[in-house]
C-alpha cells in the first residue's frame, strides 16, 4: 500500500504547499521494477520505494519491504 494525494490536495501540491501524509489515501500498488528502497526520513515506520524515476511512500517498515524483495529474488532464481 502506498500513500496517494487526494484530489483536493493535488492543487495544493502543484503550488508547492506541503500536505501531511496522514491526509493521504492508502491505495494498493504493484511494482514491477524497484530501483531502491530506503527508510522514510519523515517516519521510520514507512519506506520510500524508488521505481522508474519516481518515489513512493509505503506504509510498511523498510525491513519488511526488503525481506519481501529478497523472497521474490530467491523464488525467481530457483
Amino acid at each position: 500500500m502506498i500513500f496517494c494525494l487526494r484530489k483536493e490536495d493535488i492543487t495544493a501540491s502543484e503550488l508547492n504547499i506541503s500536505t501531511d501524509i496522514d491526509n493521504c489515501d492508502l491505495v494498493p500498488y504493484t511494482f514491477y521494477n524497484v530501483d531502491f528502497v530506503s527508510i522514510s526520513p519523515d517516519n521510520a515506520n514507512y519506506t520510500i520505494i524508488g521505481s522508474c524515476g519516481d518515489d513512493f511512500t509505503c506504509n510498511e517498515r523498510y525491513d519488511v519491504i526488503k525481506h519481501k524483495i529478497e523472497q521474490i529474488r530467491v523464488m525467481r532464481y530457483n
